[in-house]
């Protein structure tokens, strides 16, 4: 994030205010405070905290995947990952009444599609839009980046230079009352380099805390995979990701244990997407690889003695008995839940786990053996009854699984399954 400026030739709805980027949705927000008197109604004191501030949308860059903003002589320079990384600027154009335009080209031949040198494409700005209903846009086409307009059509045909490279197109859109915005694409001219992953392999699962070396090859002697090869990780969740490896530039590189689930429900909803780039350093033409790597999972049962209690995995509250998938090697944290429900069998307290710990929260690692099907049961007793020995209380079944933050897991026998 960066603050605008107090002195800057902006509106005053935006001088002297905060502005940060959300990485998830690619939007540019400013923080406002809730009340102009100094006293936003905040409280931290308060479950759960009150914020001081509300935030308000001021520009959505989509998969732009933004990486740094900084506001400098009245423009907000803002710095994403897509596209091979690239700069846009924001600044202000006119009275409070009038927004700028966002400028769109829309083009199937890219820095990673093989085009011939020479041929004819067509250029398509019309996903231009002004937030101002009514503007007239008007567009300014610049194909050979001179500075000089090429066109003024919507949605022109070219054709491509004859020189093999990339190729950098322009557009300028105007909203007819002093607003303008620009932007750019990358055209590549030739055949992209030809490369592919070696390691990890397609299909391989990956375990918590397991290390790859990242490693590609190519038949291609013009290219040096210390120079010209580059990969990025991503933990993917959900409908969003989370850099895991930022881009680095190399050969076998080495990529240090992987993760555990974000939170118990990303066991079953999340993945890692391994990215190789590899660009020719001759031509600036680039081919983009990915394979996305899929945890090895392993299937988990929790259940207490008396059944129908609420007991907490990963700080996910569930009621036994209760199967689920978590992922090999992963520190589960089990937590036999409250000691008092009411019920109609009167209140119980907690006496131990099956696995032998009597800690109420702990962590066990996972199995690395997806055949091995844990089941963890905590038990539990009246106050007046005497504590119940494990032989007559608990399954004949139960894991004996040895709790632990850091090392390994035991792996029990009796649960294992054959297939």
């Amino acid at each position: 994030g960066t603050f605008v400026s107090p002195r800057a030739a902006w509106s005053s709805r935006y001088n002297g205010k905060y502005l940060y980027a959300d990485f998830v949705s690619s939007t540019i927000f400013r923080l406002d405070e809730n009340n102009g008197d100094g006293d936003g109604g905040g409280c931290r004191t308060c479950c759960p905290v009150v914020s001081n501030y509300t935030a308000v949308p001021l520009m959505e860059y989509p998969e732009a995947d933004i990486a740094v903003m900084k506001f400098h002589n009245d423009q907000l320079y803002v710095l994403s990952r897509a596209w091979g990384g690239r700069l846009h600027t924001l600044r202000y154009v006119g009275t409070d009444t009038n927004r700028a335009p966002q400028a769109k080209i829309i083009s199937n031949v890219t820095t990673t599609t093989t085009t011939t040198p020479g041929a004819y494409i067509q250029l398509d700005a019309s996903e231009s839009v002004d937030p101002d209903d009514g503007d007239n846009l008007k567009y300014e086409w610049d194909f050979d980046d001179d500075g000089i307009v090429d066109s003024r059509e919507v949605a022109p045909v070219i054709q491509l230079p004859e020189e093999v490279g990339l190729h950098t197109i322009r557009l300028k859109v105007r909203d007819g009352k002093g607003g303008r915005t620009s932007t750019s694409i990358d055209i590549g001219i030739g055949t992209p380099p030809h490369a592919e992953i070696v390691v990890p392999e397609e299909g391989h699962l990956f375990q918590v805390g397991e290390s790859f070396v990242l490693t590609g090859k190519t038949s291609d002697d013009t290219l040096d995979p210390d120079v010209d090869f580059s990969w990025e990780v991503r933990q993917h969740h959900s409908t969003h990701y989370h850099p895991y490896l930022e881009a680095t530039v190399g050969n076998e590189i080495v990529l240090q244990e992987s993760p555990s689930p974000e939170d118990f429900l990303a066991s079953t909803n999340s993945y890692l997407e391994v990215i190789l780039t590899v660009t020719n350093s001759n031509t600036g033409l680039s081919s983009v690889l990915r394979r996305n790597i899929m945890p090895q999972t392993i299937t988990v049962t929790v259940d207490s003695i008396p059944s129908n209690r609420t007991v907490f995995v990963d700080k996910y509250e569930l009621t036994t008995p209760h199967t689920f998938v978590t992922w090999a090697k992963h520190p589960l944290q089990l937590d036999a839940g409250p000691d008092d429900d009411d019920d109609d069998d009167g209140d119980y307290r907690f006496v131990k786990w099956s696995h032998g710990t009597l800690q109420r929260g702990h962590m066990i690692r996972m199995p690395s053996n997806p055949r091995v099907q844990p089941t963890f049961v905590a038990e539990f007793e009246r106050p007046e009854e005497p504590s119940s020995s494990p032989s007559t209380s608990l399954p004949s079944t139960s894991p004996t699984m040895v709790p632990t933050t850091l090392a390994p897991s035991v792996e029990p026998t009796t649960t294992t399954t054959t297939t």
